[in-house]
């Protein structure tokens, strides 16, 4: 799955990549029945000195968009509750598709993935 992590307000460091990582790398693991050129996952990490952090992760699939921010002052319970939130999607959206006769031909579709 590519990748993208987009900084508002802040610089994206080495912790946070590797940090987003690990955990998109899980919801890799959900979507082995999608080609890997029709997965595309962009974390967006953004800083409030009110709120502390605020992170959307997007996950585009050929026929739907997943998505989920959460907002918090830990950086990284932050992000596993924002990619806990996609999963739950994930897991709906195979057991929606796993009913439809033509899963496999959806599964392997291409989208445009955004730049």
């Amino acid at each position: 799955m590519k990748l993208q992590l987009v900084g508002k307000q802040m610089e994206i460091t080495e912790y946070m990549n590797q940090l987003a990582g690990q955990k998109i790398s899980k919801l890799d693991k959900l979507l082995v029945d999608f080609a890997d050129d029709a997965k595309f996952a962009r974390v967006v990490f953004g800083k409030d000195p009110n709120l502390g952090y605020r992170i959307k992760v997007e996950v585009v699939l050929p026929q739907k968009t997943l998505f989920a921010q959460r907002k918090g002052k830990e950086l990284e319970g932050v992000l596993i509750d924002a990619v806990d939130s996609v999963e739950t999607q994930i897991r709906k959206l195979k057991d929606e598709l796993s009913h439809r006769s033509d899963f496999e031909e959806v599964a392997t579709r291409k989208r445009a993935i955004p730049k």
